[in-house]
């Protein structure tokens, strides 16, 4: 199976604010240290694995402050096009917190986090989201 990266969009991912990046048959990515070689990498394997490129699916995708706190309310999306041989796929992956405001009380407490998968703009649940991917491109 022939799968080709045709573009990458990425929003409220680690210290990517909004970024969108069209590759071509061969994409040169470079910069210096800590200019976000590593997060866009992380953001492709998030989406496709919920992992980071170093195999680990516990770590930090919110966006932080300048205080290094993370920041609520901000939906973390990552959409990538790719070319499957000849024949083009989108894959998408959200995640949002979830606030709930009880009876009573004055404020919204955080009850963790939902993520929400989609395929050529049809949401999925996250089994057939992962067997999708599986299907084409083994985590290897």
């Amino acid at each position: 199976m022939n799968v080709i990266l045709k573009n990458l969009e990425v929003k409220n991912f680690k210290g990517i604010k909004k970024e969108k990046i069209c590759f071509g048959r061969k994409t040169l990515v470079k910069g210096r240290n800590a200019s976000g070689k590593t997060t866009l990498c992380d953001s492709v394997f998030w989406l496709l694995f919920g992992t980071n490129s170093n195999g680990d699916s516990k770590f930090q995708i919110r966006p932080l402050s300048n205080e290094g706190k993370a920041i609520d309310h901000a939906e973390i999306n990552v959409t990538a096009v790719l070319e499957i041989d000849g024949n083009e796929t989108e894959l998408s992956r959200t995640q949002k917190q979830r606030w709930v405001k009880h009876r009573g009380q004055e404020q919204a407490k955080f009850e963790g986090n939902v993520d929400e998968y989609a395929v050529d703009g049809y949401p999925k649940s996250k089994t057939e989201y992962m067997k999708h991917i599986a299907s084409i491109i083994d985590a290897d």
